[in-house]
């Protein structure tokens, strides 16, 4: 079995660990970085289009079928990979994604995500600023409270 991670620049030590320990499973990894630290632990590795990519999920479907993938780990696009899922599968190729589109949406919105946790016990004091002043009066909040601060950016899964 052929399984891809795109964009896979943090998934140095799960790359890895699978070509380690599962050696029947053909892993090939791609990042916009041709340096990037995952390339000396992959089996194979290619370089992806950077941000200017005129259609990426286009050429990540385009490029799973040239490279015979039959399985998919997206980490870059994930929510308009998942939206193309049909289309994958037409390809014989599995899609793993952590969800539908719209799921995948919310997980990259960290605000959305927070709002549809509301009211959840295990959810972290989470604090949404947009300026200079909101950043430091939640760092004071927080800090009177005896916890620490851990910046995030708004969108994104890393």
């Amino acid at each position: 079995m052929r399984v891809w991670f795109n964009q896979s620049f943090s998934l140095r030590n799960v790359v890895a660990r699978v070509v380690r320990e599962r050696p029947a499973v053909r892993l090939a990894v791609s990042a916009i970085d041709a340096d990037s630290p995952v390339r000396d632990v992959a089996p194979e590795f290619w370089r992806e289009p950077g941000t200017a990519a005129p259609d990426y999920p286009q050429w990540v479907l385009d490029t799973a079928i040239e490279k015979r993938i039959d399985a998919l780990v997206p980490q870059r696009g994930r929510a308009a990979l998942a939206r193309m899922g049909d289309r994958f599968r037409a390809a014989g190729i599995v899609l793993h994604a952590a969800g539908d589109a719209n799921t995948l949406e919310t997980l990259e919105d960290k605000a959305a995500f927070t709002a549809s946790l509301a009211g959840d016990p295990l959810l972290c004091p989470t604090i949404p600023v947009t300026s200079a002043a909101m950043f430091e009066a939640a760092v004071e909040s927080l800090a009177s409270n005896g916890a620490t601060a851990c910046v995030k950016p708004a969108t994104g899964i890393y």
